[in-house]
C-alpha cells in the first residue's frame, strides 16, 4: 500500500515541471501570498535556473489568464480609468506650451521633467496583475480569512483579475475519491465521479424496465394466429408487387 501511495504521489506531484500550473496561480491570488510566497519557496526548494524558470511560468501563466478575461470583460468603466492613469501626449504638449509662455526657466524645468515623468508613465502602464502585485499582501496569519470575500470587497478595483481569481478559486484541487489512494478497498463510484454515455444509460433503463417488468402468461395459440395472419399479409404484398 505504501508503494501505491509512493507511485501516486510521484506521478502527481514528483516532477514540479509537470504539475498543473493553475495550483500556482491560486496561491498567488490569494491576497496573503502573492508572488513573493512562490519565489521564497522555489529559491528554497530548487536551484536557481529552475526556480527562476518556475517562477517565469506562474507569471505568464497569470498574465495569460488576465489578457484572456480582459478581451472578454473590458469595459467602457476600465477603459475610462485607463485613460485617467495613463497621461496622453496632448495634455502633456499643451501644458509645455503653456509653461514655454511664461519664459520662466525655472517652471519650464519642472515642466519638461513632468513631460518626462508622463512619457514614462506612458509606456509603464499598469495592468492591474502588476498593481494587484505590488501593493502590501494581507497578514499570513489572519485567522478565518475569507480569499473569494477579499475579492468581492475589491471587484470594483480589480475589475478582471477578479473574475479571474472567482474562476480559479472555484476549481476543485482534485477530484480523486480518497479511497483510490489511501484505502485497500478499491474506488467507489458516486455520482458525482461516474459517467455514463447516453447510450449506455438507454440500455440499462430498457434492462431495468424488462426486468422489473410484472410477468404475463404468453397464450401460445393467439400467438400463432398473429404470426400466420402477419405471413399471409406478406405474401399477399409480394403477390402484388410481382403481378405489377
Amino acid at each position: 500500500m505504501a508503494e501505491g501511495m509512493k507511485m501516486k504521489y510521484e506521478k502527481y506531484w514528483g516532477n514540479i515541471e509537470k504539475m498543473n500550473l493553475l495550483l500556482f496561480v491560486a496561491v498567488v491570488l490569494d491576497p496573503r501570498y502573492k508572488m513573493k510566497y512562490i519565489v521564497y519557496w522555489f529559491n528554497k526548494w530548487y536551484v536557481k535556473p529552475k526556480a527562476e524558470s518556475m517562477v517565469e511560468k506562474v507569471r505568464g501563466a497569470i498574465d495569460r489568464l488576465y489578457a484572456h478575461y480582459a478581451t472578454e470583460f473590458e469595459t467602457a468603466s476600465s477603459g475610462a480609468n485607463g485613460s485617467s492613469s495613463c497621461v496622453t501626449s496632448d495634455v502633456v504638449s499643451s501644458s509645455m506650451s503653456s509653461a514655454s509662455d511664461t519664459h520662466d526657466p525655472w517652471k519650464s524645468a519642472v515642466e519638461e521633467f513632468q513631460h518626462h515623468l508622463a512619457q514614462e508613465d506612458i509606456g509603464e502602464c499598469k495592468t492591474e496583475v502588476d498593481q494587484y502585485l505590488s501593493e502590501a499582501s494581507e497578514p499570513p496569519c489572519a485567522l478565518g480569512f475569507d480569499i473569494l470575500g477579499w475579492w468581492r470587497v475589491n471587484s470594483s478595483k480589480y475589475k478582471i483579475l477578479f473574475h479571474v481569481a472567482r474562476d480559479v478559486m472555484a476549481v476543485p484541487v482534485s477530484t480523486v475519491a480518497s479511497e483510490s489512494a489511501f484505502s485497500t478497498g478499491g474506488r467507489v463510484l458516486d455520482s458525482f465521479r461516474s459517467s455514463l454515455s447516453p447510450l449506455t444509460v438507454e440500455a440499462l433503463i430498457c434492462c431495468q424496465n424488462w426486468l422489473r417488468s410484472t410477468s404475463s402468461p404468453v397464450k401460445l395459440w393467439e400467438a400463432m394466429d398473429e404470426v400466420q395472419s402477419i405471413d399471409e399479409e406478406l405474401e399477399s404484398v409480394g403477390s402484388v408487387g410481382v403481378g405489377d
